[in-house]
């Protein structure tokens, strides 16, 4: 990218993680399923979930492929709500960046 732009990309990226605990892991588990399921998203994470006060986040990567990336995480956010629906729900979009 520097060669042909001069400009120079970074990221840092730093998440909480609290899947060691099995049910944990298997709500992570199911909400990956569930979100992997909507078309055009290619990816979750950065997932974080606090069973005590219901919070839930993660952030969500949508292809520029999609004809409505809001409707895209719309949809998610449903299928995440249907299943879960007490949730204090955060879900970030993210971009594909890796061409």
């Amino acid at each position: 990218m520097y060669e042909k732009t001069g400009v120079i990309l970074m990221g840092i990226g730093i998440y909480a993680i609290n899947t060691t605990d099995v049910n944990l892991a298997m709500v992570q588990k199911q909400v990956t399923n569930l979100t992997m399921s909507v078309e055009h998203v290619m990816q979750l994470h950065g997932f974080f979930f606090d069973p005590e006060s219901r919070r839930m986040s993660f952030d969500v990567v949508v292809s520029f492929d999609s004809p409505d990336r809001m409707e895209t995480m719309k949809q998610v956010r449903r299928k995440v709500l249907q299943w879960m629906p007490d949730l204090k729900l955060r879900i970030r979009m993210d971009a594909d960046l890796s061409d």
